[in-house]
């Protein structure tokens, strides 16, 4: 982890109330990689730290902690409190009942793979509806989404093991297809939550690829997301939640699309100031790239 200049980190005995119910002792180093991880400047970030200290409490939620400090980035760093708030932004697929399983095909076509969604395929004894298929040069992949629209829930070990049992009917499908044979198959399941430890250890047993929200080091949802800029329209603050959800409607699911194609503002009524402060914050969430710290 980065070594900082100014301020001290400190872990104290006050606790925070968890989603799930439980306590958890309070800490200042794991809401710094939260906050480096959003891009904050160091001398933003002592300023964050600054500010909230006083409004901690014995026992304050999660939820309350986190919306201190988002309120706060959006006043004093505008860019960064889009970022922060990238996992209530996922969640807000679901109030704008927004297909989470298109946000992941959008993704992995920014991140080079052929993509359907939605296909039905035959397999070796049913035919299957795939959320996602994936191709690329290396492999084709069947994917599964998992979508929470509330946080705290955990998949459980029998999604992975259901997951299996198609992806290997689908399997002997593709493996018997001209042009599929000689590929790499793996089934995938991800989810904008979290996993049991029985779930990853079977999935990870059947050769299935999980990616959890935090889920594995290095290349989770999270930081698939975060490495590569590829943030959600509803990350914007910018946007009403109205504009959000018209925008999902639309196909505008990325920040990348607005700021490779800024014309796609055009179908919305927004004016003109509206839509420069959209594509600026777009442009601006899509081009810095922090050096995540380890979680």
């Amino acid at each position: 982890m980065k070594c900082w200049t100014s301020g001290k980190t400190r872990d104290t005995n006050m606790n925070v109330l968890k989603i799930s119910g439980s306590l958890e002792v309070f800490s200042q180093e794991k809401l710094i990689r939260s906050l480096y991880n959003s891009g904050v400047t160091d001398e933003q970030l002592w300023r964050v730290l600054g500010a909230i200290e006083a409004e901690l409490y014995e026992g304050i939620t999660t939820v309350r902690l986190f919306k201190i400090v988002h309120k706060y980035l959006k006043k004093h760093a505008f860019l960064s409190a889009s970022r922060y708030n990238l996992k209530s932004a996922i969640v807000a697929f679901g109030a704008s009942f927004f297909p989470f399983n298109f946000f992941i095909g959008e993704l992995l076509k920014a991140l080079g793979y052929n993509v359907m969604t939605d296909v039905p395929i035959i397999g070796k004894n049913w035919t299957h509806q795939i959320d996602v298929v994936a191709e690329n040069k290396k492999g084709h992949f069947m994917i599964e989404c998992k979508f929470h629209n509330q946080p705290g829930f955990k998949t459980d070990t029998k999604l992975p093991l259901n997951i299996y049992s198609r992806f290997k009917d689908v399997e002997y499908s593709w493996r018997n297809s001209q042009g599929k044979r000689d590929k790499f198959h793996q089934g995938w399941v991800v989810t904008n939550g979290k996993f049991t430890e029985d779930a990853i250890h079977n999935g990870e047993y059947t050769g299935l690829r999980m990616i959890g929200w935090d889920y594995p080091a290095g290349s989770s949802l999270k930081e698939m997301i975060s490495k590569n800029g590829l943030y959600p329209v509803t990350c914007l603050s910018s946007l009403t939640n109205a504009q959000k959800a018209a925008f999902l409607a639309k196909g505008v699911i990325l920040c990348q699309t607005i700021y490779d194609h800024p014309d796609r503002l055009d179908q919305f009524s927004l004016g003109k100031i509206k839509a420069k402060r959209i594509l600026e914050e777009a442009q601006g969430i899509c081009e810095i790239r922090p050096s995540l710290v380890s979680q």
